[in-house]
């Protein structure tokens, strides 16, 4: 009989499969075979079967191929699918200063953002501000996370914030220590706050400590910050007196010792604890405990609510001639209860070096310098862009803002251009929002306007930043750069006067002031708009109207832009569903270069449904992701074909030429999901991110696989790109009652994934607070997803009964595994046989059995 190669057998098997193992490249959840991981299989037997679907993996042991050694590589990873692993060394920043270049009061030598506090310090004391929420601004119910909210009404509630501030000082210390900053780090910080420019300061210095020398006779006291808490050092000189050190705590209601020997601070009805001391000595270069503890001393009341306390420190004997450190450390837990809007990373682009640009708000740094202690934050928060390197370590932060607040809208939109400049846009209620060479330099009216600022590759300066908006209310919603550095905003707005130029709908149709989306381009330098236009219908008898939430651009500048409407009048062009089904659809609309419409279609079923993200494929195909509550959302080649809960999540992919869906499904559990932002990768892989309250969230190959708990966890998936399988999907949260989400999905072109939003747990699964932030335990988290590639195929080398299976010495972390059966519950176990390296190549050397053996190389 004629002896068959081996890619004769793999071309009878893959035929046998079906076309998608030819298509995906790897089995499938179509095939109902195998788990998807990042892994390549062989298998060896004696037992001819060359009719069975998995005589392709046989790697020359057929018996038609007799004596001698016979070759096969066998790929079966999904292209564009590398698995993901997260980078827990990405974005692990330490707790840096800041010197004060004006940006804060004269008073202020050196501030810090810490996890629930700002710090000052000045020459005579250190100031902690630490915020409070009022009780009035309770964390949002599950159900809310997933309602479509009204186009009208897109803004939640400002909390009202409250100081608590707590003022330390040296008792009889040096009133004029020198003060210096050490080891400076790389990152530079920046700000532009208010409309005068003599205010902004750029290029401040960030130092990892700050040093009070001499502050007693011998004695420097040194701040740091050490695995994300604040600590300070007394370092005493040898033969310099430890007895002399004391504090003085100014605006505590109450200070205590607990069992453990922590001191408990209690203020704003909360507490901060520092823990009991660690003293030691460094002998021969080894730490030598010396046992010592907080005293505290008699306190004053100068009011009912305002007390002073004193704290010194109890030491045991020690050697005298040798430096002695007292080292106590803050550990700010479990002041605030709950997690507020004005909190979160909101938005992450990556440019094409990899570096990683995160957008969000944080609390103003506002040095309370007056009594009363406890003082009142309306309207505070700053918008702030983050840029972080390759490593994840910070080059540089801008603070945008004015003296109202910046973060209204909920979502901002930020992009990178090839040059490196970051373009932001959200929302201000600030009549003083820092604007150069604005298109509009001055605000528009009603309560907020859309801004957009386009910052220098370093973050030190404004391009160019202006107002959008009318006598209305106006907000953007998401941004998108073109490759010659036009910018495209899109939103929604009240105002019957937007601005508009070469419009396609130069009026709104929002009938009794009821809301119409906008789409804007503005020209590289700012200066002009391209084209500027409303889009929408007349909206709902409800008050509702039309947004846009999500905006995309192709290489030629056509825009795809999508979002929430509940018009039955919103304008269609050659449409997919022309006609309102539900109370609110989703709409996704392609503009020319020119801003002609192309392409306008509603999407949704019965129920309420909105559209918050949209990407191009590399084929034009558009990729859709948002949230429904319809039981009848139109679904095709449906992974998940029916709605699980309240509100599930849904991503579709739709061919403009044959207008028709390539995929369409559901994604959610049984309780409520909402969807923030889609990327699509190279391969039309789709990645998602958003927050779910359900307990059986779909999940694959999981950083975490269950619900943790609180209001919501954030989750990330990602999709093939036929939508048949989920390639990764994990929940990303804590055991915290407040909101956790992902807010911000962003690619590299080097299959990493970056993720940005709101973590307010303390055992959220990835701790790297890019940004602690005055709030509830909350920080904006950055995640990154290493793509750790696509492992090698394995060569199989048979010689009798001999087989020996082999891959790159350059491949680490990979373990060889066996089974005797290809099913989704089949047990992988490892081989046995340690490996050896031969040259280039590992190897393992096996026996061939009589009956079939699959192996596979995989990363646990």
């Amino acid at each position: 009989m004629k002896r068959k190669r081996p890619t004769e057998i793999l071309k009878r098997a893959t035929t046998a499969l079906g076309a998608s193992l030819l298509a995906v490249g790897t089995v499938s959840a179509q095939t109902s075979s195998l788990a998807i991981e990042d892994f390549r299989v062989v298998t060896a037997s004696k037992v001819p079967n060359l009719e069975g679907v998995w005589d392709f993996l046989r790697a020359g042991v057929d018996p038609f191929f007799g004596e001698g050694e016979e070759v096969l590589s066998v790929p079966l990873a999904m292209p564009g699918a590398d698995k993901l692993q997260v980078d827990r060394s990405y974005g692990q920043t330490r707790l840096s200063f800041e010197r004060n270049d004006g940006q804060v009061d004269s008073e202020v030598k050196f501030l810090a953002r810490g996890p629930g506090y700002h710090l000052f310090l000045t020459q005579t004391e250190a100031v902690m501000a630490f915020q409070m929420r009022n009780a009035e601004c309770g964390v949002r119910n599950r159900d809310e996370l997933a309602s479509p909210r009204s186009a009208n009404d897109p803004n939640p509630a400002m909390p009202v914030s409250e100081l608590a501030v707590l003022r330390m000082r040296l008792v009889g210390a040096n009133f004029s220590p020198s003060l210096r900053g050490e080891d400076e780090l790389r990152g530079k910080v920046n700000y532009f706050i208010g409309n005068d420019p003599s205010l902004w300061r750029a290029n401040i210095s960030t130092f990892a400590k700050v040093r009070f020398e001499e502050a007693y006779p011998g004695v420097d006291l040194v701040y740091y910050g050490n695995e994300g808490q604040l600590e300070y050092d007394f370092v005493v000189a040898p033969g310099a007196d430890p007895n002399v050190i004391a504090l003085e705590f100014d605006g505590a209601e109450e200070l205590k010792l607990d069992e453990r020997g922590d001191l408990i601070v209690r203020l704003g009805g909360q507490e901060v604890r520092w823990r009991r001391p660690l003293v030691y000595q460094e002998v021969h270069g080894t730490r030598r405990a010396i046992a010592g503890h907080y005293r505290l001393g008699p306190h004053l009341t100068e009011h009912a609510a305002r007390s002073i306390h004193f704290v010194s420190f109890e030491l045991a004997a020690y050697d005298r001639r040798l430096a002695l450190v007292i080292d106590p450390a803050l550990v700010y837990g479990t002041f605030l209860g709950g997690a507020d809007d004005s909190s979160w990373g909101k938005g992450i682009a990556v440019d094409r070096n990899g570096n990683a640009y995160i957008a969000g708000y944080t609390q103003s740094a506002q040095f309370p310098t007056k009594d009363p202690l406890q003082l009142a934050l309306r309207g505070t928060s700053d918008l702030f862009v983050t840029k972080l390197d390759v490593t994840g370590q910070i080059v540089y932060s801008t603070y945008l803002g004015g003296s109202g607040a910046e973060n209204f809208a909920g979502i901002t939109g930020i992009a990178v251009d090839s040059a490196g400049s970051a373009y932001v846009s959200d929302a201000t209620e600030s009549r003083d929002f820092p604007t150069v060479n604005a298109v509009q330099p001055n605000f528009g009216g009603g309560s907020q306007d859309a801004f957009v600022t386009k910052l220098s590759p370093d973050g030190a300066a404004l391009v160019y930043s202006t107002y959008l908006g009318g006598s209305g209310n106006d907000f953007a919603r998401a941004i998108a750069v073109d490759s010659t550095g036009n910018a495209y905003v899109c939103g929604g707005t009240s105002s019957t006067n937007f601005p508009v130029a070469n419009a396609l709908q130069p009026e709104s149709k929002g009938l009794e002031g009821r809301a119409n989306a906008f789409i804007t381009k503005l020209n590289p330098t700012g200066t002009a708009l391209l084209f500027s236009t409303y889009l929408g219908g007349s909206g709902a008898t409800t008050g509702a109207g039309d947004s846009a939430f999500a905006i995309a651009i192709d290489e030629p500048g056509t825009a795809y832009v999508a979002g929430d409407t509940y018009s039955t009048d919103f304008p269609t062009n050659a449409p997919f569903q022309a006609q309102l089904n539900g109370f609110s659809d989703g709409f996704f609309v392609k503009l020319t270069p020119a801003g002609a419409l192309q392409f306008s279609s509603y999407l949704g079923g019965s129920g309420s449904d909105g559209i918050r993200g949209i990407n191009v494929g590399g084929n034009g195909d558009v990729y859709l992701a948002g949230g429904t509550g319809s039981a009848d959302f139109p679904t095709v080649n449906a992974l998940q074909p029916q709605l699980n809960g309240r509100g599930d999540v849904f991503i579709a992919r739709y061919n403009l030429a044959s207008t028709n869906f390539v995929f369409s499904t559901y994604l959610g559990g049984s309780s409520s999901d909402s969807l923030s932002r889609l990327a699509v990768d190279s391969a039309g892989n789709a990645y998602v991110g958003g927050s779910t309250s359900s307990e059986d969230f779909p999940t694959a190959d999981a950083l975490q696989s269950s619900f943790a708990g609180g209001s919501s966890d954030g989750f990330f998936s990602v999709l093939n790109s036929d939508g048949s399988a989920l390639m990764y999907s994990t929940y990303l949260g804590g055991s915290g009652f407040g909101v956790e989400v992902v807010r911000g999905v962003a690619l590299d072109s080097a299959g990493n994934v970056y993720l940005t939003g709101q973590a307010s747990s303390a055992d959220f699964p990835v701790q790297n607070p890019i940004l602690p932030y005055p709030g509830a335990e909350s920080a904006a988290f950055v995640v990154k997803f290493s793509s750790v590639g696509s492992l090698p195929a394995l060569k199989v080398i048979r010689s009798g009964d001999t087989l020996v299976i082999t891959w790159p010495a350059s491949v680490t972390g990979a373990v060889l595994e066996t089974t005797d059966q290809l099913a989704p519950a089949a047990k992988w176990i490892p081989v046995a046989i340690d490996p050896v390296t031969i040259g280039d190549q590992t190897a393992v050397t096996l026996g061939i059995e009589g009956r079939a053996s699959f192996y596979r190389l995989r990363r646990p």
